[in-house]
């Protein structure tokens, strides 16, 4: 926004200004009005006037010195207004009496006429002083409607300017918005973009790990059925070291297989292509079928197998399929970094708060593997569940594995409404365990 449009000017227009408004106000400025004891002065002033010109020149005026007192009860009012009007009348009546009976006393009679004149005077003047008075009254009111026209037109005038003023704001501010619209709208369009290209790519993934899966399992699952041709000595006899070279060729198919199937699996959990048939499972006869599954493992190490039986009544809702991938998993995670001569041990117990996040259960079983093996440093127990993440360069130089298991592990157990969490002490062993929800 421009320092203009801060400041509270409109861009590109005139500021519209206030001297107009301040000259009118002060050319509409009330009056001041004459005090209320000048306006009294006034009636008695005027009528000695009036009276001392008739006494200077009765002569001359003769019957007509009555017009001149009219005239003062006539300017009083007007002057001065319906009280001053009737002081100048009362006291022009006394001073013509005055002049009528002179230094009479109040005795003597005085001839008719001169009392029915006195008498139209007196109303003519109350109604000259009425009537001026109204008429200054109407006059004062129509002045004082004059000022509030005035004051409402300034303050209209002021409104104006404010509104003006707010009008080119607001142009200023639509302008701007505008902009940040049009900008929004790009960045929104280039996120379309990104998107549509990131799902573009995605499918791409998707299609070349299922092609490779095609590809790379064939010769695999070829090599592994010479290999076992070859033991069988279809071919013809074998010496020892060449028995040996096919175990080693074996050996390493299988774990080439294994990793190409952790790539695959994992691609399908993270496109939500993973079905799950979810039924009540009992866990004591599937954890009880793993020790035939890692049986060669632990044999070739001398590690101690322990499997602690499972109450019978206890029973998990998942898909028993994946259920049993996550605890071979586990397992051969343990033998993998347990070394010679150590201690597995696979238990599964009722507890553990079962239901993963965003479950809102507490009651749940808990399946936990326990190894004596090397452990996990304590600022790595949570980077261990990420994908392709390992524990560290020299714990892993001597071990297979693309750092899948536990990643593909934890996804597989957390979509069946459980978890897989991990204590661990470097150097004292290790103790993960699986939670899914009781029957």
């Amino acid at each position: 926004m421009t320092e203009a449009v801060r400041a509270g000017r409109p861009v590109g227009r005139r500021q519209p200004s206030l001297t107009p408004v301040v000259g009118l106000e002060r050319l509409l400025a009330p009056p001041r009005p004459p005090s209320r004891i000048s306006r009294y002065l006034l009636a008695p002033a005027l009528t000695a006037l009036a009276l001392g010109i008739t006494m200077t020149a009765r002569p001359m005026l003769s019957e007509h010195g009555q017009q001149l007192f009219l005239a003062a009860v006539v300017v009083s009012a007007i002057l001065g207004g319906l009280g001053p009007g009737l002081l100048a009348t009362l006291l022009s009546v006394v001073a013509i009496d005055y002049l009528i009976v002179g230094h009479i006393p109040l005795a003597v009679p005085v001839a008719p006429d001169q009392l029915i004149r006195l008498a139209l005077f007196t109303i003519v003047a109350l109604v000259t002083s009425g009537v001026s008075g109204s008429l200054r009254t109407a006059r004062e009111t129509a002045e004082r409607q004059a000022r509030e026209l005035a004051r409402q037109a300034v303050a209209l005038e002021k409104q104006a300017v404010e509104l003006s003023r707010q009008v080119g704001e607001s142009r200023a501010l639509s302008a701007a918005l505008e902009r940040s619209n049009a900008r929004l709208r790009e960045v929104a369009a280039t996120a379309d973009e990104a998107r549509v290209a990131a799902e573009t790519a995605n499918r791409a993934k998707l299609d070349f790990l299922a092609t490779m899966s095609h590809e790379l399992r064939t010769p695999l699952n070829a090599i592994s059925g010479y290999v076992e041709l070859l033991k069988l000595e279809v071919g013809g006899p074998l010496a020892t070291q060449q028995r040996q070279y096919l175990d080693r060729v074996q050996h390493a198919q299988r774990h080439l297989l294994g990793l190409i199937n952790n790539v695959l699996n994992f691609a399908k959990l993270e496109s939500g292509r993973v079905e799950y048939a979810l039924t009540d499972v009992p866990v004591d006869p599937v954890l009880h079928g793993m020790h035939a599954m890692v049986q060669p493992q632990v044999a070739a190490k001398s590690i101690t197998y322990e499997y602690r039986p499972a109450d019978r009544s206890l029973t998990v809702r998942a898909d028993r399929e994946k259920l049993e991938q996550i605890v071979l998993n586990l397992l051969s995670n343990a033998v993998k970094f347990t070394p010679t001569g150590g201690r597995i041990t696979l238990s599964g117990a009722k507890g553990g708060g079962g239901g993963g996040a965003g479950s809102g259960s507490n009651s749940g079983i808990a399946i936990v593997v326990e190894d004596s093996g090397v452990g996990i440093p304590a600022d790595k127990l949570d980077a261990i569940f990420e994908p392709f993440v390992q524990v560290g360069p020299a714990l892993t130089r001597e071990r297979d594995g693309a750092g899948l298991g536990l990643a593909i592990s934890r996804d597989l157990a957390r979509a069946m409404g459980g978890d897989l969490t991990v204590t661990s002490d470097l150097g004292a062993g290790s103790r993960f365990t699986l939670v899914l929800p009781a029957r």
